[in-house]
């Protein structure tokens, strides 16, 4: 079978666009959006399965590696957390980035080995702090 009918040559291999069509200079230039685009299904999944409010739901998501699916859910769950917290709501989140610990918690426990270590307040938590604790 003769394949060379379905030979692409190197350049049209890559698409390129002409630059000169957008009104910035560097995405850094773009205002953060707020809303997920394109995902529209993802999220309606998301919300479907973060509402089941009864023993023995679990959520999963699988797909593809690289294509934001964790950080969809990561996101949405933080926006979650956000709105709950807001609504007067006591949330429990467990993490093991410190990132997020920082970010997201009004107070923090920290567990090493199985026994609760110490706990610290916001205001008063930072990193070392936090490894201080789960050191001992």
């Amino acid at each position: 079978m003769d394949l060379s009918r379905f030979a692409v040559p190197a350049e049209k291999l890559r698409w390129q666009c002409d630059a000169g069509q957008f009104q910035f200079e560097c995405t850094k230039d773009l205002p953060v959006l707020d809303e997920f685009v394109g995902q529209d299904r993802a999220i309606r999944a998301i919300e479907f399965g973060l509402n089941m409010h009864n023993a023995g739901y679990n959520l999963f998501v699988a797909g593809l590696s690289g294509t934001g699916k964790t950080s969809l859910v990561k996101e949405y769950i933080h926006r979650l957390i956000a709105k709950l917290a807001g609504e007067g709501v006591a949330v429990i989140m467990i993490s093991s980035e410190m990132p997020e610990v920082l970010g997201m918690s009004d107070r923090i426990m920290v567990v090493h080995e199985g026994r609760i270590t110490g706990f610290l307040d916001r205001k008063d938590a930072d990193q070392v702090k936090i490894m201080e604790l789960a050191s001992h």
